[in-house]
């Protein structure tokens, strides 16, 4: 706790937030309480020790479909035995939108007003790139090394991250653990402005009580002064919850979950070596969001 205070410490909060919006509808529908779960493709993002269990070659695909015209794009690819005893990962993230109208006021000393209304001058775009690479032993150990960019109009940013995780699981127990960006993640943006994205501590829970029942649950812990953003916050820490759970009846998967204080429904199907999911994710004011996956496994 001591380290992860004395890291954020240099954080700049939401610095990394283009980058944490969750992997696949499956994990989403349940509410992102995903860190004890994440033995497919998403262990790229979720946890990257879940990768440890990953059997022959796997890949997921996700689409996603946000407020305004937002996409967000995902394909992963895993792979038994990638590197000798190793399990290995590699994912590919895109997050962006266009058609963003950029605006001025014909007199900028005065504030905004039915005399003073902003003029459309033009349209600028948006978008975040991320290439992740993981490695998994068998005792459950993982890295992800992860490279990321963003474009706001003519400013572009750049940097370099790592993330740690560990993933145990047998019949009815899990239990996984994550520190993304654990030394730090460093932004470079062309204007000249430096901004980092500060540690955080992820530990997870599942338990399958019988054959068609999950339940999950996680909590991330962050020293950055996140403050009312976030459900739980004293200070500059901020915790947040996740609770998750899937009913299976044959071939048909049915979710809920809740994430902060957004909830989550979503479905979906297995069928020998493929699956489709759907997630709906709820945000207030912001509407709704939605997430379409389709994994295979070979």
């Amino acid at each position: 706790m001591m380290i992860l205070a004395l890291l954020s410490a240099i954080g700049t909060p939401f610095a990394g937030e283009a980058f944490n919006l969750g992997l696949g509808a499956r994990a989403w529908g349940m509410g992102g309480a995903y860190t004890a779960l994440a033995t497919d493709p998403s262990g790229v993002y979720w946890n990257p020790g879940g990768l440890a269990r990953a059997a022959g070659t796997g890949i997921l695909a996700m689409h996603g479909a946000f407020w305004q015209g937002l996409n967000y794009e995902f394909a992963s690819i895993t792979r038994e035995g990638l590197l000798g005893s190793f399990n290995g990962g590699l994912g590919i993230y895109y997050l962006g939108t266009g058609d963003i109208k950029k605006t001025q006021l014909p007199d900028s000393t005065l504030p905004p007003g039915d005399d003073n209304q902003p003029i459309i001058t033009g349209t600028t775009s948006y978008q975040a790139y991320e290439l992740l690479f993981s490695l998994a032993s068998r005792n459950g150990l993982g890295i992800t090394i992860k490279a990321m960019g963003q474009k706001a109009d003519t400013a572009s940013c750049y940097g370099v991250g790592l993330d740690l995780g560990y993933l145990r699981k047998n019949e009815s127990f899990g239990f996984g653990i994550v520190l993304k960006d654990a030394l730090t993640t460093p932004l470079f943006w062309s204007t000249g402005r430096h901004e980092t994205v500060a540690p955080s501590l992820t530990c997870g829970l599942a338990f399958e009580p019988a054959s068609w029942l999950i339940i999950s649950g996680d909590g991330t812990l962050r020293v950055e002064g996140r403050g009312a953003a976030e459900l739980l916050y004293f200070g500059d820490i901020s915790l947040e919850p996740r609770l998750g759970s899937e009913v299976v009846l044959g071939p048909a998967r049915f979710r809920m979950g809740l994430s902060g204080k957004m909830p989550t429904l979503g479905a979906g199907f297995s069928v020998k070596r493929f699956s489709g999911d759907y997630a709906l994710i709820y945000s207030g004011d912001l509407g709704a969001g939605h997430r379409f996956s389709l994994g295979a496994s070979f």
